[in-house]
C-alpha cells in the first residue's frame, strides 16, 4: 500500500516537474519613489530655490546563474536547459517616479539609482524641509534566497558625509518564507541662511539572489522514499 502510494506521488511530481520546471526558490525586491509627491517647504524668512536640474544615474544588472540557456544540466534524468536565465532587473526613472526592481528563481539581480540636485538659500534664514513618498517591498521563498530593498533621501555634508532618511527591507529565506511591504514618507530638514547651498540626493536600489532546488531534486527524494517502501514490503513478504 505504501509503495503504491509513493508510486502515485512520484508520477504526479514527475508530470509537474516536466510541465512547470518548478523551483523551490524565489526572491523579489522593489523600490518605488513617487516623485509627483516631492515637496519642499521653508520656515522663517528663508527663500530657497532649486539651482541645479534633476540628474539621474543608475544601472540594472541581471545574471541567470546556474541555469543558462544553451547548457544541458541534468539531474535524475531531467533536462533543465530549457528553463534558461530566470533573473530580471529593471530601473525606470521619469519626472514622476523612480522604480527599481528585480526578481529571480536562480542566480542574482540588482538595480541601483541616484537622483540629485541642489538648493540655494537666496535670502533670509530658516529650515528647508523636503519629502517624498516611497514604497519598499521584498519577498523570499525557500532556503538560500536573499532580498534587499533600500532607499535613502537626504543631503551631503562635506566631501564624504551625508544625513538621510532611510527605508529598507532585508530578508533571507533561511529564516523562513517572508513577504513584506513598507509604505512611508522619506523626509529631512536642514537649517540654511543666505548663500548656503545643499546637494540633495535620493539613492538606493535592490538586490536579490537565489540558489534553487531543481524539480528533479524532489523527484529524486520521492523516488528514494518509494524504493524504501518497496524494500520494506518485500522484506515483510
Amino acid at each position: 500500500m505504501i509503495a503504491r502510494l509513493f508510486g502515485v506521488l512520484n508520477a504526479c511530481i514527475l508530470s509537474i516537474a516536466f510541465s512547470t520546471h518548478a523551483y523551490a526558490a524565489l526572491a523579489t525586491a522593489e523600490v518605488f519613489l513617487d516623485w509627483s509627491s516631492f515637496t519642499f517647504t521653508t520656515t522663517g524668512d528663508l527663500v530657497a530655490t532649486q539651482v541645479a536640474p534633476i540628474g539621474d544615474d543608475g544601472a540594472a544588472f541581471a545574471q541567470g546563474g546556474i541555469f543558462e540557456e544553451g547548457t544541458t544540466i541534468g539531474f535524475g534524468g531531467l533536462d533543465l536547459s530549457s528553463t534558461g536565465p530566470s533573473t530580471d532587473a529593471d530601473l525606470l526613472t521619469t519626472a514622476d517616479f523612480i522604480n527599481a526592481s528585480s526578481g529571480t528563481l536562480a542566480g542574482f539581480g540588482a538595480a541601483t539609482f541616484e537622483r540629485f540636485f541642489s538648493f540655494e538659500a537666496t535670502s533670509g534664514s530658516g529650515n528647508l524641509s523636503l519629502a517624498v513618498d516611497a514604497i519598499v517591498q521584498a519577498e523570499v521563498q525557500g532556503t538560500a534566497t536573499f532580498a534587499d530593498a533600500e532607499a535613502l533621501f537626504g543631503y551631503t555634508v562635506g566631501s564624504s558625509g551625508a544625513i538621510a532618511s532611510l527605508a529598507g527591507l532585508e530578508m533571507s529565506g533561511d529564516s523562513g518564507d517572508q513577504s513584506q511591504s513598507l509604505q512611508t514618507t522619506l523626509s529631512f530638514s536642514v537649517f540654511m541662511q543666505e548663500g548656503d547651498v545643499i546637494e540633495m540626493f535620493a539613492e538606493g536600489g535592490v538586490e536579490v539572489s537565489a540558489v534553487p532546488i531543481p524539480a528533479a531534486g524532489w523527484l529524486f527524494g520521492s523516488s528514494l522514499l518509494g524504493l524504501i517502501g518497496i524494500a520494506r514490503r518485500t522484506k515483510v513478504a
